[in-house]
């Protein structure tokens, strides 16, 4: 399955390499166009992804037809989750909570939020493996995370 792109963002070693970092900025603002965009590497990247998820791929194809698109920027990948070798999918709503499904299992919000809680105990010091792999409240972020936008 083909990653899905989220966005772009500058290369980190890009700014680092140019002479003038802020005259470089400038210049990349102005090819975008980015006309919301201040000269500045979070400003870009906000402005760039920002027209990217709302559809105009103007700044884009500008980079693009400008022949620095892949010099200047990386693309910005979905993420995607795996536990115990399964890849998250997040199932229709079921009932008053959201869940997902890893291979045969599912689980629901409720149980992600209870197992985040328990892992977060200091007196309990508990550790949980799936599988073989290793559930941090991390972990669970990020599948909590994944409903959010869903």
């Amino acid at each position: 399955m083909e990653k899905k792109i989220l966005g772009y963002r500058l290369k980190k070693s890009l700014l680092s390499s140019v002479n003038r970092p802020e005259e470089f900025l400038k210049s990349v603002v102005q090819l975008g166009p980015l006309h919301n965009a201040a000269a500045t590497e979070n400003s870009i990247n906000e402005s760039i992804n920002n027209e990217y998820k709302q559809g105009n791929k103007c700044p884009i194809n500008s980079y693009k037809s400008a022949g620095v698109l892949d010099v200047w920027f990386d693309e910005v990948y979905e993420e995607e989750i795996e536990l115990a070798g399964y890849k998250l999918q997040i199932l229709p709503q079921g009932g008053s909570s959201r869940r997902v499904q890893f291979g045969c299992t599912i689980i629901s919000t409720v149980t992600i939020y209870d197992l985040k809680e328990i892992l977060l105990k200091k007196e309990a010091s508990a550790v949980l493996y799936i599988g073989g792999t290793k559930v941090t409240p991390e972990l669970l972020n990020r599948i909590l995370d994944k409903l959010k936008e869903k």
